[in-house]
This record gives structure tokens, C-alpha cells and sequence, in this order.
């Protein structure tokens, strides 16, 4: 039960770095264009979504290994979102 709640806030802190970096205006970075239609933010998220689904059905089946992949994804997350907002990217 703690790696879901690991797992969960993990997920969480992905959606608000997605959201900050949408709403940050660093959309207009040339890479992320495509993140200024309504449908492509909305893809986005729905792909955030699925990968903590993913790894929580993962968890819950016994494969605690998740927890460590999804960290480091979180990790890769946060460096991406930092570089863009301070404009590094």
C-alpha cells in the first residue's frame, strides 16, 4: 500500500510540473508548440495518466521495480521542467 501513495504523489508531482510548464507560457518554445491546442494538452496529460496507471498496476502485481523506474522518471521530468522554465531549453 505505501509504494501506490509513493507511486501516487509521484504522479501528482509529474501533473504539476506539466502544468506549470503549460501554463508558465513556455509553450512558445518552438519544441513545445504543440502544447498550445486544447487537444494536444489534453493528449498529454491522458499519457501522464496511463504511465501512473501503468506503474501502479505494475506495483499492485508485485513488481516493486516500478517505484524505482517512475522516480527516475519523475527525476527526468523535473530536470525537463526546470530547464524550460528557466528558459536553459
Amino acid at each position: 500500500m505505501l509504494i501506490l501513495a509513493i507511486l501516487f504523489v509521484l504522479g501528482m508531482a509529474n501533473f504539476a510540473m506539466h502544468q506549470a510548464i503549460v501554463e508558465s507560457r513556455a509553450a512558445q518554445v518552438p519544441g513545445l508548440a504543440f502544447l498550445t491546442s486544447c487537444a494536444a494538452r489534453l493528449m498529454a496529460l491522458l499519457v501522464e495518466l496511463a504511465l501512473l496507471i501503468a506503474a501502479m498496476g505494475l506495483a499492485s502485481a508485485g513488481w516493486t521495480g516500478s517505484v524505482v523506474v517512475y522516480a527516475i522518471y519523475t527525476c527526468l521530468n523535473g530536470l525537463a521542467a526546470w530547464l524550460i522554465a528557466t528558459g536553459r531549453i
